[in-house]
């Protein structure tokens, strides 16, 4: 499994900030429209610029859906080497959620990058992949040895 800018155990600050009913009010109904610049604003906020308000909506319903409870008690479950990856300066998931996380998945390699935002699979796409990659084909391997 591999795990990249995942959810913690925990909600991280936008989740502790704006409760599943807030975000579903954003992103559904009759106030959407009318709370589009708001939505916009909180997103250009944490670095998300000059996306398609279609791409922000279905990101908040994403998050609003989320259930983080039944997220943790999955994690808890986890019988399989886990990949994870994230970047320290993520201004969603705070580094401190991820280290929580990279504690309670089963052992399997961490990359951490000291920044990059919310997407090291696009700000660090190359690094990320030379280590996945190798990763990914070692773990093939061994699952049809075994």
């Amino acid at each position: 499994l591999a795990l990249i800018s995942s959810p913690g155990l925990r909600p991280h600050r936008v989740l502790r900030r704006m409760p599943r009913r807030t975000l579903d009010r954003l992103v559904n109904g009759a106030t959407q429209e009318l709370s589009a610049p708001l939505m916009r604003f909180l997103f250009r906020q944490t670095g998300f610029r000059n996306y398609p308000d279609s791409e922000l909506r279905r990101t908040l319903a994403c998050a609003a859906a989320t259930d983080m409870d039944a997220h943790a008690s999955r994690v808890a479950n986890l019988a399989l080497p886990t990949f994870l990856s994230w970047c320290e300066d993520d201004p969603l998931v705070q580094a401190a959620i991820l280290a929580e996380l990279s504690v309670a998945c089963p052992p399997g390699p961490r990359r951490g990058f000291l920044s990059g935002g919310h997407n090291p699979q696009k700000t660090h796409a190359e690094r990320l992949g030379s280590a996945l990659g190798p990763w990914c084909l070692t773990m093939s391997s061994a699952a049809k040895e075994g």
